[in-house]
């Protein structure tokens, strides 16, 4: 299980997760949801990442999704997290912690900020979404422990379809997963 409680100490570091989710991990039906997007310019091509994983940081399932190239990073963010909240519903898991590496997203989900951007409706569409579930929270990650659903964001942006993976995972997104769990630990 990881232990994010002694990281809180440390207020002033923004790689250090926003809330405390030591308590929350102590549910062992909790999934932990990662999400991550990717953009590349140059060929005005976007991709999505979604890595699902256990209480103890195990690889459940994960999503590599193409998209089109978005103008502002947050609301391809924003995208991706919706994304996942559906693809949680189709596997039957009513317990998710969502973690993104888009600090301003997530102050806007958790703050419930409403308005008439385009952002404001993802936010709107993701609040609503989380009323699915028994329990929903969203909780700010930094990059580095994140790597798995970036690296799927990056590999998402050569795809033409979705891509999916189940029990048997490529070796380069196992070897992600490790190093995010080792980041955890530090």
């Amino acid at each position: 299980m990881w232990d994010l409680e002694k990281r809180e100490s440390k207020k002033d570091d923004p790689e250090v997760p926003t809330m405390t989710i030591t308590k929350e991990l102590q549910d062992q039906h909790a999934i932990l949801m990662f999400t991550d997007a990717a953009m590349d310019k140059k060929r005005s091509r976007g991709g999505l990442g979604i890595a699902a994983k256990d209480h103890n940081g195990k690889l459940v399932k994960t999503w590599a999704i193409p998209t089109g190239m978005m103008k502002d990073a947050a609301i391809l963010e924003a995208e991706a997290i919706r994304s996942a909240m559906p693809k949680a519903l189709e596997e039957g898991w009513t317990s998710l912690l969502i973690h993104s590496d888009c600090k301003c997203l997530v102050d806007r989900i958790n703050h419930r900020c409403f308005g008439l951007s385009l952002l404001d409706v993802l936010v709107d569409d993701i609040i609503h979404l989380s009323r699915s579930f028994w329990r929903c929270s969203f909780i700010f990650i930094g990059r580095k422990y994140n790597r798995t659903s970036h690296g799927l964001a990056k590999f998402a942006i050569n795809l033409i379809d979705e891509t999916r993976w189940e029990l048997d995972f490529p070796v380069w997104l196992r070897i992600e997963a490790h190093k995010d769990v080792l980041a955890m630990c530090q």
